[in-house]
């Protein structure tokens, strides 16, 4: 048995590029950036894999969500076979000596892009826009108050453009890297910009932090919860940038004994996500979802049941 759990951790400390590479699944070195690598496979999968802190690779399909692990569960769910068929194939797939070259392995070390264009434009964009908490879009519709937008967590934390857009701005370990527009009838990303992580003012400090899909929800939260909690917002579907950012919420939580609540939507896809960040976390998360499919709907049947 001792020796079955030696060869199990091996293989999920063993390089995920190298295995999946025998799996005929190719680097996109592309789309792939710091420690984070999408693979495509022939069936139009795109994995995104990271060596996690814990030694661990670990995986997850950006088009499933709810497929997502370890390499032991990357192979299982494509040759649908048992534990012990999954042990055979990758032993096969790895032999009995480590493998120092492969067309993957041969790309770890990837160019840096220029950065400077996107935060500028991202900056002067955000310095066009004005700080204005009685927002008419998140108001009026999206169900939310004045003691919410106000709240000092969220002080600046969105502006309003002069056509009256609501601008949330989002971040890296770099700083501000791009923006999301939000109105009555638009929804989008800034255009040649990078999708990062949104914040509330009070995650260094803050005894538990939230996560929610979007900037909104983050707000509704708030509206219909209070506390101390701090907020954090990935925007949807994630790629490796925003994982790698995510990881170090986790790390950087956990280190301080924050706990870290897992509020995205009331669906396969939020579910999803939940197992993503538990798979990355050195602690345990906790769940927590909305009676609707997300917290600004919650918000906003509480208010027409108010009104009614």
């Amino acid at each position: 048995m001792v020796m079955n759990d030696t060869e199990l951790r091996h293989f999920k400390q063993y390089d995920f590029r190298v295995i999946a590479s025998r799996m005929g699944y190719q680097l996109d070195s592309g789309k792939s950036g710091g420690n984070s690598f999408v693979l495509k496979g022939g069936n139009g999968d795109r994995i995104v894999t990271r060596l996690g802190s814990n030694g661990e690779w670990a995986y997850f399909n950006t088009g499933d969500t709810s497929d997502n692990g370890t390499i032991l569960d990357f192979v299982q769910r494509r040759s649908g076979e048992s534990l012990g068929h999954v042990r055979k194939a990758i032993r096969a797939m790895i032999g009995t000596q480590a493998i120092t070259f492969s067309p993957i392995a041969q790309s770890l070390d990837l160019p840096s892009k220029s950065t400077t264009d996107y935060r500028k434009k991202a900056q002067a964009v955000w310095n066009s826009a004005q700080w204005m908490p009685a927002a008419t879009y998140l108001v009026e519709h999206r169900g939310l108050v004045l003691k919410t937008l106000g709240d000092p967590r969220f002080f600046d934390t969105f502006r309003v453009t002069n056509k009256g857009a609501v601008l949330f701005p989002h971040f890296d370990q770099g700083g501000m890297c791009g923006f999301e527009y939000r109105s009555e009838s638009f929804k989008g990303f800034g255009r040649d910009c990078h999708k990062g992580l949104w914040f509330s003012r009070n995650c260094r400090t803050a005894e538990s932090i939230v996560v929610c899909e979007s900037q909104i929800d983050c707000l509704s939260h708030y509206q219909l919860h209070g506390g101390g909690y701090a907020y954090v917002s990935h925007n949807g579907d994630m790629g490796p940038k925003q994982i790698g950012l995510i990881e170090s919420v986790l790390v950087k939580a956990h280190g301080r004994n924050a706990k870290v609540i897992i509020a995205t939507d009331n669906d396969k896809a939020g579910e999803g996500f939940y197992e993503l960040f538990a798979s990355i976390a050195p602690m345990e998360l906790q769940r927590m979802t909305p009676i609707s499919n997300d917290w600004n709907a919650d918000v906003l049947a509480l208010k027409f049941l108010d009104s009614w």
